[in-house]
């Protein structure tokens, strides 16, 4: 599978086991490039001979054209003599192969790419070779191969024999009994033996690019190695110039200007990886590796789990994982994280920083080992303890345990089953004091609930030889009586308190809506009807028209009207501008006034003027009051129109919200605080009742309060405590 991306194009292993599988962008190589004399010209490699099908891939141990010694029939010797195929890439399959002059087993492994890639072969085996370290496979030689007339370059390195991590991550994971601790104090060291391949190879100024747990290999006699360098970049090449004598072609190594990006494996690859840049490839992308390779080794899948190679991908690109399950070490947990984050400069400096958190956490396994087998016992015992002794034993051997290893996630489940089964005994040898004392600590609810209504059964067994005290006296009484008046007093408090709001919400309401409409009337229709109070007045049907508006948008809106202050005979009076109910007059023009017409006429006096009116007028407040008439409770809202001219005071909207509906609501709430008064007062009689038949168990028990004192004293010694 190829697709374009720019300059680069995609190489998708046709096998590929997504996302897992290692896949690379690879340059779309200029026309110019390929003129270039290549690095690695044909004179530069020995030419080779082997004996093999190379084609179909069968065993060649009985070649006709490998006979003993490793002649030929044409007499030509044979340098190589290929077995089977052990192995197969996009670029490359690996054989196992004899080479004849030594007479040993090594690993061959042939570039089946085309001639466009000879070039990046060569540059992975010219790499692999500069590094000579016991964790990475040794390159013998490389030679060109001359099959069919067609040339292509071949790898002679040390054949590893042995599984893969990954096979073996998987097998032991899935052990009938699979005890995590066991599990890491055996893979763990292999994880430190790659960092030492790593630091040999950063030191030389080489970093992998592509670490996962199927890029090592397990020997037979436990070796490990680090294979696949294919991936490999040199960041510098002075330290291998500081050995050698001599200064690197660049041409025949990878660098960061010639390697491409993206490589890797997407399940596990870094973000800088997942970018199309090199720039920001370094040290720190083998440290994110490992860290991800730890995550693997920890959970057993690794940490970008996308169904696809692009989603995966997506995943890296923006670092995102599931956070590890809490089962994890809390060191091994904070040390994924800390090479696994985004910006490569939070990461460790170096993978020694790495190898040193691995090196301690395994010096201290055999620590938690014994802590384990401390706790194991326990949880694993058929029986419990039934003696006092033998749980001051067993709180002795948890007490160690969580010394060795505090961060023990069974510690806890063990204490609480020693606590419960202390809480038994206890019940059973009648010691209430103790059997209280540590089913307090215990943290299940319903376990300790349980163990609660087991110590008052037993208590109210033993309590039944002491003879009942009576239920009531004096003060008892009077305690009753007094609870019972405070509730009732409460309850009017609050009944009060809502009456109060409901009435504060209805003037709030009032005022809002006489507010409003102030603010959308005419102050230029109110000023014309002002100076001319008349039904004739064509403003005036403009502003009845507006207030019955507002009027109609609510239906606790009994009335609505404007009014105009008047000093007539000495004395100020109010006069009405307009009301929200037509006046009395055929407005309709059919010869009668309906009862939808009436109404107070503009110009006509309003004889219910008060105080409150007056205040709104005069101080441009907003303010309500509180109604009575024959038909009922109602609240008026007040709010002044300004002539926006002159910023004066031009009339007084009043409006009037019915308190029907509240009144239904008032006799609910009393109703309500009733019924609640008598719950309550019930309640509390029921809750004295109650008070006062424990208090009289209490009493029932006071004749055993020596002996448990008594006990007290004598467990003191026996060091049961397990809080």
């Amino acid at each position: 599978m190829e697709q374009d991306h720019g300059e680069v194009r995609r190489i998708i292993p046709p096998d590929a086991r997504f996302p897992t599988q290692t896949v690379r962008f690879e340059r779309v190589r200029d026309p110019q490039e390929a003129r270039d004399p290549s690095p690695f010209p044909e004179s530069h490699f020995k030419e080779t001979h082997v004996v093999g099908d190379l084609n179909e891939g069968c065993p060649a141990r009985d070649h006709p054209d490998a006979p003993h010694g490793g002649e030929s029939k044409n007499k030509r010797p044979s340098d190589f003599v290929l077995r089977r195929v052990i192995g197969k890439g996009t670029q490359g399959e690996i054989w196992e192969a004899l080479q004849n002059n030594l007479e040993r087993v090594v690993a061959i492994k042939r570039c089946v790419g085309s001639e466009s890639v000879h070039d990046d072969f060569c540059r992975e085996a010219f790499t692999a070779a500069q590094l000579d370290h016991p964790n990475i496979v040794p390159i013998y030689d490389i030679r060109m191969l001359n099959s069919e007339g067609k040339r292509s370059p071949l790898i002679a390195m040390k054949m590893v024999r042995g599984r893969s991590w990954e096979a073996l991550l998987n097998e032991d994971r899935q052990a009938d009994r699979f005890n995590l601790e066991k599990f890491l104090r055996k893979h763990l060291p292999i994880l430190v033996h790659v960092t030492r391949a790593l630091s040999y190879a950063h030191q030389r100024g080489i970093i992998h690019r592509d670490i996962k747990p199927s890029q090592v290999m397990i020997g037979h006699f436990g070796e490990v190695f680090l294979i696949d360098w294919g991936l490999a970049v040199m960041l510098d090449n002075k330290p291998l110039e500081a050995e050698t004598g001599t200064r690197i072609d660049p041409r025949k190594v990878f660098t960061l200007q010639t390697a491409t990006n993206p490589a890797g494996s997407p399940a596990f690859m870094a973000p800088e990886q997942a970018q199309s840049e090199t720039d920001g490839l370094g040290i720190h992308t083998d440290i994110y590796l490992l860290g991800a390779t730890l995550y693997f080794v920890l959970t057993g899948v690794p940490p970008h789990r996308g169904k696809t190679l692009i989603e995966a991908m997506e995943q890296a690109e923006v670092n995102a994982y599931e956070p590890l399950p809490d089962s994890v070490p809390r060191e091994l947990a904070d040390l994924v994280n800390h090479c696994m984050a985004t910006d490569p400069a939070d990461r460790p400096k170096s993978v020694e920083e790495v190898r040193e958190v691995l090196t301690v956490y395994l010096e201290f396994s055999t620590a938690r080992a014994e802590a384990t087998e401390y706790v194991d016992e326990l949880r694993f015992a058929e029986e419990l303890p039934s003696t006092y002794a033998e749980l001051s034993l067993a709180k002795r051997n948890l007490l160690r345990a969580k010394g060795l290893w505090p961060d023990n996630p069974h510690i806890e489940m063990v204490r609480q089953n020693l606590l419960a089964r202390c809480v038994e005994i206890a019940i059973d040898r009648e010691d209430f004091l103790v059997a209280r004392l540590q089913v307090q600590r215990i943290s299940d609810p319903m376990r300790a609930e349980e163990l609660e209504r087991a110590i008052d059964a037993k208590y109210a067994e033993v309590a039944e030889r002491i003879p009942d005290p009576p239920l009531f006296d004096k003060w008892r009484i009077a305690t009753m009586v007094l609870g019972c008046v405070l509730v009732v007093i409460g309850v009017w408090a609050v009944v009060r308190a809502a009456e109060g709001t409901i009435y504060h919400e209805m003037e709030t309401k009032a005022e809002t809506v006489a507010l409003l409409t102030a603010r959308n009337l005419s102050w230029q229709d109110l000023r014309t009807l002002s100076e001319n109070p008349a039904p004739d007045n064509p403003a005036f049907e403009r502003v009845v028209d507006d207030l019955r508006y507002f009027r109609d948008a609510d239906r606790d809106i009994r009335y609505m009207a404007a009014y105009m202050p008047e000093v007539r005979e000495g004395e100020e009076t109010w006069v009405v501008l307009a009301d929200a109910n037509p006046v009395n007059f055929d407005r309709d023009h059919d010869g009668e006034v309906e009862r939808s017409e009436e109404g107070l006429a503009p110009g006509v006096r309003y004889e219910d003027a008060n105080d409150p009116m007056l205040q709104a007028f005069m101080h441009g407040i907003v303010t309500s009051e509180l109604r009575e008439d024959a038909r009922g409770h109602a609240i008026n809202g007040y709010a002044t129109v300004y002539d926006e001219l002159t910023s004066r005071p031009i009339a007084l909207l009043a409006a009037q919200i019915t308190l029907q509906r509240v009144d239904s609501k008032l006799r609910a709430v009393r109703l309500v605080g009733v019924v609640s008064a008598l719950l309550l007062v019930s309640l509390l009689t029921l809750s004295f009742l109650a008070f006062f038949s424990s208090r009289r168990s209490l009493q029932k028990v006071r004749a055993l309060r020596a002996e448990l004192e008594a006990q007290s004293r004598q467990l003191k010694g026996e060091g049961i405590f397990l809080g």
